[in-house]
């Protein structure tokens, strides 16, 4: 897997993967967000000017009456309008969260079944 996402530091999360070895139903950030006994998709990036946002909506669009839930943690130019679209279409398995601190990452990458 390839992890090129930076922190506002420019320092990468990419080393502190150690906590992947912990069991989901052990997770406590799964937990904490209810996410441990659901299918859950990631996406674990920049919404910058050149980023495709438009797919992970349809995308979503698609699978909303699917048993999955869909989680972004990201920031960039596109966040807000992002954010509006994803209330706008009703979107209640969808969820978009700031950045999370450096050591809290391994735990939220975890949880994902896919990451896109």
């Amino acid at each position: 897997m390839l992890i090129s996402y930076m922190t506002g530091k420019k320092k990468s999360y990419a080393n502190n993967l150690r906590a992947f070895k912990y069991a989901k139903e052990n997770n406590w950030f799964a937990k904490e967000h209810n996410l441990v006994n659901k299918f859950t998709v990631l996406y674990s990036g920049n919404m910058g000017r050149c980023h495709d946002m438009d797919t992970i909506l349809e995308t979503a669009k698609l699978l909303r009456d699917e048993p999955i839930q869909l989680v972004c943690i990201s920031i960039g130019a596109k966040r807000q309008s992002f954010m509006e679209e994803v209330n706008d279409l009703g979107l209640t398995k969808f969820s978009v969260s700031v950045l999370l601190r450096k050591k809290v990452l391994p735990y939220y990458l975890q949880l994902a079944i896919c990451l896109w």
